[in-house]
């Protein structure tokens, strides 16, 4: 077998089916299989799915986070590579077998992961990659995005390489197009289950750099992930999801980083969050929420 698609759905029926018919429609060449990891969905999916005889359908007895259902998927993985592919994209060409052959061709390159510049619906590049984030990059990043996000997307370095190139190394590269050996997973570990959801795929790509392996982006694979939607992209993040993301920020920062930095990172971060608890348009209960968690 040469690749094993691993897919996590978590109440994304229509779009989830999407993917899954993009990849057979689009992809040839190669032996591959689609394992479809569900974490508990009250869609419908279950239902739908494990009829499916097109995939491997593995149902999680509960939401078991991003991260750690990609992890299951690859306990029943038989492909030489992993290709952990968000359910929100669509192939457009035959990106399966352009990531494959790309890492078939460049063995001796210490490859980890791989990935492609994503697009949106309209065919505008969305958030593909970024560098591996310092504490510093990201008291930086934070302080400074309530006054200019351009900056502060620049001090992250997101998609900030010369694209130019059919190919280029990065930091990582985002979580949902990840193609990556399985001789890579053994060796430096697949996603840390400590993590639910966020982060877990940049901590993960620091580990694979840590061994000397690096992370690309090659241009030919064409793939739309429906997250880069203009009309996504102006919705306000619900507090909820806020907290999510910043537990897997310090988590993220606690493990790419010593005791000393962390401590000064958690120290200093609450301050860079002040505009947005003076500035922000968040109900009283909310800030007093995130007020909590930040002394936490």
């Amino acid at each position: 077998m040469n690749v094993s698609i691993v897919i996590v759905n978590y109440n994304t029926l229509k779009l989830t089916k999407a993917c899954i018919d993009s990849v057979i429609e689009k992809t040839s060449g190669l032996e591959y299989e689609i394992i479809l990891v569900d974490n508990a969905s009250s869609d419908g999916s279950s239902d739908v799915f494990k009829n499916d005889e097109r995939i491997i359908f593995i149902e999680a007895s509960d939401n078991i986070g991003f991260g750690k259902a990609n992890n299951l998927g690859v306990k029943h993985a038989k492909g030489d590579y992993l290709f952990f592919l968000n359910s929100d994209t669509l192939l457009l060409n035959n990106a399966v077998d352009e990531l494959w052959k790309f890492c078939e061709s460049h063995k001796e390159n210490m490859l980890g992961a791989v990935g492609c510049i994503l697009c949106d619906v309209n065919g505008k590049p969305c958030h593909s990659y970024a560098k591996l984030a310092t504490a510093k990059d990201l008291i930086l990043s934070y302080g400074i995005a309530p006054f200019c996000k351009s900056i502060a997307k620049k001090q992250m370095g997101i998609d900030a390489k010369d694209e130019s190139a059919d190919c280029f190394e990065v930091g990582y590269v985002t979580g949902a197009d990840i193609f990556v050996h399985r001789d890579v997973l053994k060796t430096c570990g697949a996603f840390d289950p400590d993590f639910f959801m966020y982060s877990e795929e940049a901590e993960m790509q620091w580990r694979f750099k840590q061994q000397g392996f690096k992370n690309l982006i090659i241009k030919t694979p064409k793939i739309i992930h429906m997250e880069g939607m203009s009309q996504a992209k102006k919705k306000s993040p619900t507090i909820k999801k806020i907290l999510m993301t910043q537990t897997s920020l310090f988590l993220y920062v606690k493990k790419t980083s010593n005791k000393v930095v962390y401590a000064l990172f958690r120290s200093l971060f609450p301050f860079t969050r002040l505009p947005f608890l003076l500035l922000s348009k968040r109900s009283i209960k909310e800030k007093v929420a995130y007020v909590k968690f930040l002394l936490s």
